[in-house]
């Protein structure tokens, strides 16, 4: 889970560092340049930013950070309490204090936690069976081809699953008839009723003949092997939601990627 701070202080920068690699599922980068930093927000997934208040670049930074919408939770740094009204002023979700930072930096690793399962509600699991889970509850859908769309949607990451594609795949061999579109229109009826009884709505999209799922906004294991694969690897346990058949083509890709990464490790080690 990447961590991006821009503090201008290498002395600050080596502290917060320090505290943050006790985390091992966190993984930071210390960047000196505001443009370079407004660069990784919109190119890579970014889930927590510490931002200093030294000069007026954090203004931009903040409004980029939101701009995104991803869920970013984002830290402000200054040298005295007085600072943390911005806080407040620009919707952020805490302080820092250069002055208090080891108590400060256990308590920002406590909150972000809780700020993180707060914003990322639901849970995937791909590797072996498909499960979805709520605030860590697994959860089983009444309608199974509700289900088998929201894991093809997830399959998908983020793209746009098609009325043909879904119902080529989910009720593969039947006609492309009214019938079977209408038993695509349940399936999403049945998923809008579930996030909406959930009162999760910024999950699952639809629009006229597609439907499709915000990738941001769900923690997905298959997502973050594909992000960092080196380091997520200890996830993949040799299946991916082995009951669809239409599957396959990514767990083959999957397989591939795996390969490299094990190969890699075993020239590292000789």
């Amino acid at each position: 889970m990447k961590v991006l701070l821009y503090c201008l202080d290498e002395n600050v920068d080596n502290n917060l560092l320090k505290h943050l690699k006790n985390c091992t599922e966190l993984e930071c980068e210390c960047i000196f340049d505001k443009d370079k930093f407004i660069d990784l927000i919109y190119t890579e997934r970014i889930y927590l930013a510490i931002v200093t208040l030294k000069n007026n670049d954090y203004i931009e930074i903040i409004n980029s950070i939101k701009a995104r919408g991803i869920g970013t939770v984002i830290y402000l740094l200054g040298d005295n309490d007085e600072e943390s009204v911005n806080v407040y002023r620009y919707r952020c979700d805490g302080f820092i204090n250069t002055g208090n930072l080891d108590n400060d930096m256990m308590y920002l690793l406590d909150n972000f936690w809780l700020l993180y399962k707060r914003i990322h509600r639901l849970k995937a699991v791909t590797f072996g069976r498909f499960d979805l889970f709520v605030d860590d509850e697994r959860m089983e859908l009444r309608n199974k081809k509700a289900k088998e769309l929201l894991a093809l949607c997830i399959d998908k990451c983020g793209g746009h699953v098609s009325l043909e594609e879904a119902t080529d795949k989910l009720w593969y061999g039947r006609p492309y008839d009214e019938r079977v579109k209408c038993l695509y229109r349940k399936a999403v009826m049945e998923l809008n009723a579930f996030f909406r009884e959930k009162g999760i709505d910024n999950v699952f999209v639809t629009g006229r003949g597609y439907c499709c799922i915000k990738k941001e906004s769900l923690d997905c294991d298959y997502y973050r092997f594909i992000e960092n694969p080196q380091k997520e690897c200890i996830l993949y346990n040799g299946e991916y939601m082995f009951e669809y058949s239409w599957s396959e083509e990514t767990l083959s890709k999957i397989e591939v990627l795996y390969s490299n990464i094990c190969d890699k490790l075993l020239h590292k080690n000789e």
